[in-house]
């Protein structure tokens, strides 16, 4: 009880060094908290915004490699829809959409901005044997589709396609062929070698999207993308067999670090290096780039703010210590232990960090905020003045965007974890500032603790 005492009464006597000690302990403690309760926050985000969107990988041609200039044909051998099939099972990947687009006609049916009733006959020698009225588009999961999330179409009627030879239409298509839910309609690819499809109508939708060379309802059928029907990936696959058809794969990676081991499994599953693997890195930098960026300023401004004050602290342990060293000669003279000296010196040391951490945990959760308000408005300047212009990349002429947008605020506080670390870092000061008292008294007995003061 006395070393307990003596300890207290030791703080009020030394009062002016100790809030020296204790103003440097608070400063290092309000800064771990803030650092701690950014870096916490950031990491929640940047795991939230990996699992939701991903990395965004594009298959593309490698203008480099094969171009009308060149005159080059593609190596590739196995057919992209195959390759893109086999990719959309990856471990790699958090999600895959895979789409087809098949140009198609219909003897029954008449295409928006088509002038005659059924398919239009094409002079031998074409591609087509009947000119597209209309557009078979396959997608992995439709209801997924930009347009339907953003609201330029959705569903008025019915449901989306879930099995095979489903299909929902839009409301002016099935206007126009007074076509109604449940209803089977007959398709054809209108290529030399016919392939007729049936389809059942489960659902009818509205759209407001634009049409490829403007807005108006009366564009050409062929691109009238009211005439669009839509089905399930599989179906329309099937249904495109033959040329031409145009598939589409949209891949997302779990993490940016998995791009090389995909493109392995797509050069695995067929895919020449005529073709390029790339990752859209601008649109996955603009969301969690100014997060990420924040946390490593914080980050590094803590593990600078921690080794300094380490070393401020043990510097005055060190000065403190030599003033004290005859009030630990006397204290050995009497007989006490080096253990219990050192207890005492230790106690000091937590009870004014105690208190530091009391005071630095309030500091640090109102402070915290705000700060994070400051650096993250800092990150996003900064990436926005790095960004090319235009709402994405340019790959092989195609160009790119992601729906994720970059994140303008964060919301921080404090929690259990942060609290935790936090008594943790203050153990280790307390450790830190009792470290050289412990150390002189281990070393030098109680006599020549006295000669030398004398």
């Amino acid at each position: 009880m006395y070393i307990l005492q003596n300890a207290l009464k030791n703080i009020a006597r030394n009062k002016g060094r100790n809030i020296l000690m204790g103003a440097i302990i608070l400063v290092i403690i309000v800064t771990t908290v803030i650092s701690l309760i950014i870096n916490t926050a950031s990491g929640a985000i940047i795991q939230d915004y990996k699992t939701r969107f991903g990395t965004r990988v594009y298959i593309n041609p490698d203008t480099s490699r094969v171009s009308v200039m060149s005159g080059r044909q593609s190596e590739q051998t196995v057919p992209l829809p195959v390759v893109y099939a086999a990719l959309a099972g990856s471990d790699c990947l958090m999600s895959a959409d895979l789409s087809c687009h098949v140009p198609s006609v219909s003897d029954t049916l008449l295409g928006l901005g088509e002038s005659t009733g059924g398919a239009v006959p094409i002079s031998p020698g074409g591609s087509f044997t009947k000119f597209p009225t209309m557009n078979v588009k396959g997608y992995t999961s439709p209801e997924r589709l930009d347009d339907f999330k953003n609201g330029y179409r959705g569903i008025t009627s019915g449901t989306f396609p879930v099995s095979n030879n489903e299909c929902i239409v839009s409301e002016d298509f099935a206007a126009l062929n007074n076509i109604k839910v449940g209803d089977i309609i007959d398709i054809a690819q209108g290529m030399v070698e016919d392939n007729p499809l049936s389809l059942k109508v489960v659902g009818i939708y509205f759209d407001f999207t634009a049409n490829m060379f403007g807005a108006a309802i009366d564009a050409p059928a062929a691109i009238n993308v009211r005439n669009d029907i839509i089905t399930n990936y599989e179906t329309a696959s099937i249904f495109g067999k033959s040329d031409p058809r145009v598939d589409t794969a949209e891949y997302f990676l779990k993490s940016p670090d998995l791009l090389l081991k995909f493109e392995s499994e797509a050069r695995a599953a067929g895919l020449s290096y005529d073709y390029k693997v790339t990752t859209d890195e601008e649109a996955y930098n603009r969301v969690v780039g100014p997060v990420l960026g924040m946390a490593k300023i914080s980050f590094t401004f803590m593990t600078v703010v921690l080794i300094l004050g380490g070393l401020i602290l043990i510097l005055l342990a060190a000065l403190s210590i030599r003033e004290r060293k005859y009030e630990v000669g006397v204290l050995r003279a009497m007989g006490m232990k080096k253990h219990r000296v050192a207890f005492g010196l230790i106690f000091e040391s937590l009870v004014i960090t105690a208190v530091c951490l009391i005071v630095g945990l309030g500091i640090g959760a109102a402070v915290a905020q705000p700060v994070s308000d400051i650096l993250l408005h800092g990150q996003v300047t900064a990436a926005e003045s790095n960004a090319d212009s235009g709402t994405g990349m340019y790959y092989a002429g195609v160009q790119t965007d992601s729906n994720a947008k970059p994140l303008t605020d964060l919301d921080v506080n404090l929690n259990l974890k942060v609290v935790m670390l936090i008594i943790l870092i203050s153990l280790l000061l307390v450790s830190v500032s009792s470290v050289t008292g412990i150390i002189y008294i281990t070393k030098y007995e109680p006599i020549k603790i006295l000669m030398e003061r004398n």
